[in-house]
């Protein structure tokens, strides 16, 4: 039995309630990822932030120069999510993809009870579908 364990990321980027718009579109850029887990100093699951919450959250190029607050000085806990499917590292692969494909999401924070251990994404379902595909002689190893 395979378990998101297995193939979950570790070292996540995460974000404070108390970081700005300002940070999660740096971290985004820097480390090219689309979610990022909002976490307490004892590293609990708060929330999250995704690519598109971010862009919602951006003011729009059309908007008048003279905006009210600095939009990059928002704070994450005024536009992040706060209810979060999760899973435990314990859970099944086919579990947490049907999770994901039945919730319509790209990412599964995972916790041991409230604290965040790593994250699974769609793109590494694709690494998943990719190897086993490999293995299975059905697609030829290619080099990017």
């Amino acid at each position: 039995m395979n378990t998101v364990e297995q193939f979950m990321g570790t070292g996540v980027q995460t974000l404070t309630a108390d970081d700005t718009l300002a940070d999660a579109v740096g971290l985004m850029e820097k480390y090219g990822c689309y979610h990022i887990p909002v976490v307490n100093t004892a590293n609990e699951l708060q929330g999250l932030v995704s690519n598109r919450d971010v862009l919602q959250a951006l003011p729009s190029s059309l908007a008048a120069e003279a905006a009210d607050p600095d939009p990059a000085q928002v704070l994450i806990h005024h536009f992040m999510r706060r209810e979060v499917i999760t899973v435990n590292p314990d859970t099944e692969l086919q579990q947490a993809a049907m999770f994901m494909r039945n919730a319509r999401i790209g990412c599964l924070p995972v916790v041991d009870g409230k604290v965040l251990v790593g994250i699974i994404t769609d793109t590494d379902f694709i690494n998943i579908a990719v190897e086993l595909l490999e293995q299975s002689g059905d697609l030829e190893p290619m080099a990017l």
